[in-house]
């Protein structure tokens, strides 16, 4: 004789937040390299045009190295681009639009 039991299952998962600390804040950005990375949704690139002008003229930054997420907005950015800007830039900044 098998006997029924009633088991009662959780749909809710668990997730387990890998912590990742932010990284320490710049003193200065005067001289930086500057990378600024569009997602390619509406109205990135015209936030990023003004963003641009405003780090220049406020903070005297050094070179603006520009990309484009081509993989889509929703997408994680190509490895190979990741590890330019990293290697390239002293912060990045990765904006979307809309």
């Amino acid at each position: 004789m098998t006997s029924s039991k009633e088991i009662l299952l959780n749909p809710v998962g668990e997730i387990d937040p890998l912590e990742i600390p932010l990284a320490p804040r710049l003193p200065d950005l005067s001289g930086k390299v500057v990378g600024l990375l569009d997602n390619m949704k509406v109205n990135c690139e015209l936030f990023l045009d003004r963003l641009e002008e405003l780090l220049r003229a406020k903070y005297r930054i050094g070179e603006v190295l520009r990309r484009k997420k081509f993989a889509g907005a929703g997408k994680e950015a190509p490895p190979e681009l990741l590890q330019e800007l990293a290697g390239r830039c002293d912060l990045v900044i990765h904006a979307f639009g809309d």
